[in-house]
């Protein structure tokens, strides 16, 4: 079974473009089999999104509390990726939601 109040607030920090280009963003960055010494910083991810430091904190703050991204010490600077828990969760129910079987697991 989903845990659809997790998968709720997955969706919802996902529902803004920003964010959305971040993870995009993240996941070249993952898909390039980057370490977490080399995974991209808030710097990186403002130029890259074009938007300021302070945009790309504020977005990246809440894909952190929607448990999307992880953000890890490296010397002077905080690296972030994506988690992977929270990309299976969106892949099994989407998945399961193509293929019907969620729908009957969805209480109401």
């Amino acid at each position: 079974m989903h845990d659809l109040d997790r998968l709720a607030a997955i969706f919802a920090a996902l529902a803004s473009p920003t964010r959305l280009r971040i993870v995009t963003l993240l996941a070249r960055a993952r898909d390039q089999g980057r370490a977490a010494a080399s995974a991209p910083g808030v710097l990186e991810i403002a130029d890259d999104a074009e938007i300021s430091r302070f945009s790309a904190s504020f977005h990246l703050e809440q894909l952190r509390d929607a448990g999307i991204v992880r953000k890890v010490r490296v010397g002077t600077r905080w690296a972030h990726s994506l988690t992977e828990e929270a990309m299976d969760a969106v892949d099994e129910w989407l998945f399961d939601v193509a293929d019907d079987r969620a729908l009957s697991a969805i209480p109401g």
